[in-house]
């Protein structure tokens, strides 16, 4: 399945300012691996990651199945 050219060139464009709503959300990445954590706290290592929210990611992970992408699951997987 190949994008259509609007979606393509809204990935490929880096954003000039930052969404002003929503929750803070910090997205690292090393090449092409990248995770999600909703924190407004940049994640540098284990301790920042379990700081992030996970019911919200819980959220944003049910709601990406349920759209059709198949997104990994949380970045930090806590005992249950």
């Amino acid at each position: 399945m190949r994008a259509s050219t609007g979606s393509a060139a809204r990935f490929a464009t880096p954003c000039s300012t930052p969404p002003q709503e929503g929750p803070a959300v910090a997205v690292p990445q090393v090449g092409s691996m990248f995770a999600v954590f909703f924190t407004a706290t940049p994640v540098r290592d284990y301790a920042t990651a379990l700081s992030s929210d996970a019911k919200r990611f819980a959220q944003f992970f049910r709601a990406c199945l349920e759209g059709g992408v198949y997104f990994r699951q949380a970045p930090t997987r806590r005992p249950s």
